[in-house]
């Protein structure tokens, strides 16, 4: 089956982004060379506006600024990039959706190639990255926490002391996941693209809507999550 990527750089929902970060994610997944770039400015502010500049497909939605229509919105980033993608790509040409979120620090392009890994595993619905957790990170309800399996054989050729795993469950409250180890989760996505459908269409869980995880959706209704571990870390 052939595999046509496109990564999906998501300015912040309050349209407050930092334009560097911005831009130099955009560099990034360019130099990944896996797929079609496109910053979706979904909220038609001036944050993407340097990225524009520089080459950046910015992608502005003609929904764009518009209150939901629902009687009930959540921050889930993977609503407002299918909301999107059902407009840019209408005929589905592309079937690997990776979502990048534009406040998140720079993202080395091998990083960004990785989290497609665990997708070669036909029966893996969703993509996402976790990395060791800190003491302060652990306790601090600002951090969501993954309980994960790890599959001894799988490495990720493109980063040097990586591995494969499989998200169980989640949590901001570290005494949610049972026995640890446990690992801090970063808000990276890859999506099959039939998946990304799925998950929208379940509509958003109690849970979910308690704990504002978006993952919490996908393992309530049974989609499997994989993850890649950083074992050198990635986030702040």
């Amino acid at each position: 089956m052939e595999i046509n990527p496109i990564i999906v750089i998501g300015v912040p929902k309050d349209g407050e982004g930092d334009p560097d970060l911005i831009e130099t994610n955009w560099r990034r997944a360019t130099e990944s060379g896996i797929g079609c770039v496109i910053i979706n400015n979904d909220t038609d502010t001036s944050a993407a506006a340097r990225a524009k500049k520089s080459g950046a497909y910015v992608y502005v939605p003609d929904y764009a600024g518009e209150q939901s229509l629902t009687n009930y919105e959540t921050d889930s980033g993977a609503e407002r990039v299918a909301r999107s993608l059902a407009k840019f790509d209408r005929f589905y040409c592309h079937d690997i959706v990776i979502n990048v979120h534009a406040k998140l620090p720079e993202t080395a392009a091998d990083v960004i190639k990785a989290v497609m890994y665990p997708l070669a595993d036909p029966h893996v619905h969703i993509s996402t990255f976790v990395e060791p957790i800190t003491k302060k990170q652990a306790q601090s309800e600002d951090f969501i926490k993954a309980n994960i399996d790890i599959h001894p054989t799988r490495r990720v050729q493109v980063l040097t002391n990586s591995q494969v795993a499989e998200v169980n469950s989640v949590s901001r409250d570290i005494k949610d996941l049972g026995d640890g180890p446990y690992y801090r989760q970063l808000p990276i996505y890859a999506y099959r693209r039939g998946s990304l459908d799925k998950f929208v269409r379940f509509g958003p869980t109690v849970r979910e809507m308690e704990d504002n995880i978006e993952l919490d959706r996908a393992l309530e209704n049974g989609l499997r999550v994989g993850a890649v571990l950083l074992n050198s870390g990635l986030g702040d």
